[in-house]
């Protein structure tokens, strides 16, 4: 976890995140950028892995490597 480490309740558990945004899907590839406001000390070396969430559903998730 990166950044704000906020949480939503679900009536299946809880989704803690890093950063959200919503966007207006109209059934077409699109691109997304979100930034994540973390602190510099919890920059760590290491491969993260991005979820992307519709309300509590998992929708794409990918990984990435930070050096």
């Amino acid at each position: 976890m990166l950044g704000e480490k906020e949480e939503l309740k679900f009536e299946n558990g809880i989704l803690s995140y890093s950063a959200s945004t919503k966007v207006f899907y109209e059934n077409q590839e699109l691109d997304v950028c979100a930034m994540v406001n973390a602190k510099e000390e919890d920059l760590v070396s290491g491969i993260y892995t991005i979820n992307v969430f519709d309300g509590s559903n998992l929708v794409a998730t990918s990984k990435m490597t930070l050096k």
